[in-house]
């Protein structure tokens, strides 16, 4: 090999990994500001939450077959002012605790 093909060579190398370097460089900055685009949009999404809760201060429960116990006087001491009882998901499965938590509810 000569000195100019290999200059050329290990020139030709250089600019190969400088591009590397350049593509890893973009593909690392593009998933930053993807990030944080997704970062502004969830916090965009709790402030909007936010500002709906303080709007509507009705609080209320939704339960089902995965809640445990539910103390149903402490919720209403803590602001809960409605249970939403679930009696059923589907065509047949059914929650095994909605008659308790019923009574309970009411009383």
């Amino acid at each position: 090999m000569s000195k100019l093909s290999r200059k050329a060579y290990q020139q030709q190398q250089r600019v190969s990994r400088r591009q590397k370097w350049m593509i890893i460089m973009g593909l690392l900055l593009c998933l930053c500001v993807i990030g944080l685009l997704i970062f502004q949009h969830i916090a965009g999404q709790r402030q909007q939450q936010k500002q709906f809760l303080t709007k509507h201060p009705v609080r209320g429960l939704i339960i089902n077959q995965n809640d445990s116990y539910v103390d149903f006087t402490q919720a209403n001491q803590d602001g809960m002012k409605y249970a939403y009882l679930r009696a059923s998901q589907g065509a047949s499965f059914t929650d095994d605790n909605f008659n308790d938590n019923y009574s309970r509810s009411i009383g």
